[in-house]
């Protein structure tokens, strides 16, 4: 029996396509479909979705349903330009003037608009774009394979759409919501029906262990941020520039390669004769240091497969280079700036939760400060039922200031629907969000 309304995801941390099948609202299903990793991390929506669909169009449940698209965060931005108050049309040339100012490449963007806030002088307009091109291919790709499109939007909105639907009464307050998953946590700045921001970590609850307290700074891969940081730095101090371990490889042996390329074309007029008759001996010798080498114990290999003898040889061919970036390790902070190190199970969770504290509450004063922003009224965090007694623990806390609110408190919402928040909130852009519709 076919689906009366379908919602289809990306989840690029798990290289895959989900899609919820809802005949019932209360007691949707989800289906994963696997994607190649190679698609997931190149950010190649079109490639994913063909690849999902090639396998699964014939499948009864997708046909002939009202098919919702959601494009990731990652793929929509969202900005605001102020406009003087005008007359409508004149209006809606000031804002096309002022966004094709801002965005060089408005030509290849499909972007929508609504006024958010107004005043006797000024409006200010919600602009939420995406890539035209992609938006495009996305759509034919879903027509090629007969599923019936009704609604694009973006994940963020449908989160929201699914706080509005299962939690009513917060549709007139300003809040942030922070949807911790596995290997993903969304940040949602909502601000009395309108979606006002978002943000995503690439990690989830995973990190919350309750055996060892996660250091911060190994959550993250910002290597080619790092290196651009410390080259601007060196550059302006005419110093050598710092590269990673395979790229200072890689020069060294060009420089090498170069070396004796230059060096064998002086030396070919004179050294010609000369290598010819040599040549014997050497393969010889070369053949019996071969056998010998074959004789010698293997030689231990560090983290990233490197000999001992290679280590040295790499080593002295960096000095051409320059210095070599390596991984982080954690800082050893003095014993005074050391916080205590837990002694339950509850304790290193509530340790390592702090991670996404510190993130909430600077997305709480940036709200604070800025002008555009709504000042969050309290703070909604869905997550797995067993790390409810967090929410206890963080508004035992003065210093938040802020309230701090478990999303399943009642525990009458099913675990499909909490782990798929945004593909439940998929179906309901006829009620919340229309205007982001894209």
């Amino acid at each position: 029996m076919a689906a009366s309304n379908a919602v289809i995801g990306f989840d690029l941390q798990h290289a895959l396509i989900k899609v919820l099948y809802a005949s019932n609202m209360a007691k949707p299903s989800v289906e994963t479909i696997p994607v190649s990793d190679e698609a997931a991390q190149a950010y190649d929506y079109v490639g994913m979705l063909e690849s999902a669909l090639s396998d699964y169009h014939k499948l009864p449940e997708l046909q002939g349903a009202a098919t919702t698209l959601l494009l990731p965060d990652n793929l929509v931005g969202i900005d605001y330009i102020g406009v003087p108050i005008m007359k409508k049309a004149k209006m809606a040339e000031a804002l096309k003037t002022e966004f094709n100012g801002l965005y060089k490449n408005n030509e290849d963007l499909h972007w929508i608009n609504y006024v958010i806030a107004s005043g006797k002088r000024n409006a200010i307009y919600q602009v939420a774009m995406t890539d035209k091109p992609t938006l495009n291919a996305l759509k034919t790709t879903l027509t090629n394979n007969k599923v019936l499109l009704k609604f694009i939007s973006l994940q963020a909105a449908a989160t929201m759409n699914a706080v509005y639907h299962l939690k009513q009464r917060v549709r007139r307050n300003s809040f942030i919501f922070v949807d911790i998953k596995e290997g993903v946590t969304n940040f949602i700045i909502c601000g009395k029906e309108f979606l006002m921001g978002y943000y995503s970590l690439p990690f989830g609850y995973e990190i919350l262990s309750r055996e060892e307290v996660i250091t911060e700074s190994l959550l993250y891969e910002h290597d080619v941020a790092e290196l651009a940081v410390i080259n601007a730095t060196e550059l302006a101090k005419k110093k050598k520039l710092t590269v990673d371990v395979e790229e200072a490889e890689a020069i060294a042996e060009q420089l090498e390669e170069e070396a004796k390329s230059s060096e064998g074309e002086k030396q070919e007029g004179e050294e010609g004769e000369k290598k010819e008759e040599e040549q014997k001996p050497e393969e010889n010798q070369e053949e019996g240091q071969e056998e010998e080498g074959d004789k010698q114990p293997k030689q231990e290999q560090d983290e990233y497969g490197y000999e001992a003898d290679e280590i040295q040889q790499l080593a002295e061919k960096i000095k051409k280079v320059g210095k070599v970036y390596t991984k982080k390790v954690p800082k050893r902070l003095p014993m005074f700036m050391q916080r205590p190190i837990p002694e339950t199970e509850e304790g290193f969770i509530l340790e390592n939760f702090r991670v996404f504290e510190k993130r909430i509450l600077l997305t709480k004063r940036h709200c604070d400060y800025d002008q555009l922003m709504p000042k969050p009224e309290f703070i909604i965090i869905n997550m797995p039922e067993e790390f409810e007694f967090v929410i206890d623990s963080l508004n035992q806390d003065e210093d938040n200031k802020v309230e701090f609110r478990f999303f399943n408190a009642q525990k009458d919402i099913s675990p499909v629907i909490l782990e798929n928040l945004e593909l439940y909130g998929g179906l309901f852009f006829t009620q919340f969000n229309r205007k982001l519709v894209l």
